[in-house]
Order: structure tokens, then C-alpha cells, then sequence
């Protein structure tokens, strides 16, 4: 005895919770980076750690670490001109906190962005 079964798909309804996720995703995958990258921020007045600021706009997200030195302490000696200049002497943190942040943080934000996925389609 044959069976049949029809159903309909809204497609354009997936297609718009996709697109309504996309922007909570890359911020919340974003958020873990500045969860891992913040612990190895050198510290000397505490400012830098305490200041990154996470933003997305559509499928874009910026981490920021505001300040004069924040490049400076990312890559420590080799970002004064001519690439001379003092080694890091802080008790606290690492050059190339963001890189290495960045690196370590990958399956992490993945994962982030795809729960926030998860939960909205």
C-alpha cells in the first residue's frame, strides 16, 4: 500500500532568521575572542585590559583596544621605527596578546557563532 506525505517549507522565513542571526553570531563569537585575548593583555595601569570593546555590523565584528600603547604592547619591540626599542617589562601579559588570542579563540568563537545559530533557525 503506497504512502504519501506533502508539506510545505517557508523558505523565505528561514532565509530571514538566517540573515536576523548573522550580526548576534559574529558578535558572540567576537566576545569569546575578547574573553581569551583579555587575560594576556600586559598590564601596567590595568586601562588596556579593561578596555576592549566588541562591535558588529551585519556580518562584521571589530575587537578594539583603545589607547596610545595598545600596538605598541601587541608588538612589543618591533613597533617603534626602525624596529628598535625596549622589550616589555610588565609582570603581567604578553606581546601579541591579540594575535595569539586570535589563534586560541578560533574553534571556541566557532562554535559561539553556531550555537547562536542553532538557538535562532
Amino acid at each position: 500500500m503506497p504512502i504519501e506525505w506533502e508539506d510545505t517549507f517557508d523558505w523565505d522565513g528561514l532565509q530571514a532568521r538566517k540573515n536576523a542571526a548573522i550580526t548576534p553570531a559574529v558578535a558572540a563569537g567576537m566576545e569569546v575572542v575578547r574573553q581569551v585575548t583579555t587575560p594576556k593583555v600586559p598590564v601596567e595601569t590595568s586601562h588596556l585590559v579593561g578596555s576592549p570593546s566588541v562591535t558588529a555590523i551585519g556580518a562584521e565584528a571589530i575587537i578594539r583596544f583603545p589607547g596610545p600603547y595598545a600596538r605598541y604592547q601587541e608588538f612589543g619591540v618591533y613597533y617603534r621605527h626602525g624596529r628598535v626599542g625596549a622589550p616589555l617589562t610588565h609582570t603581567h601579559g604578553q606581546s601579541f596578546f591579540l594575535t595569539t588570542g586570535i589563534v586560541e579563540a578560533r574553534d571556541p568563537a566557532l562554535r559561539a557563532c553556531a550555537r547562536v545559530f542553532e538557538e535562532r533557525l
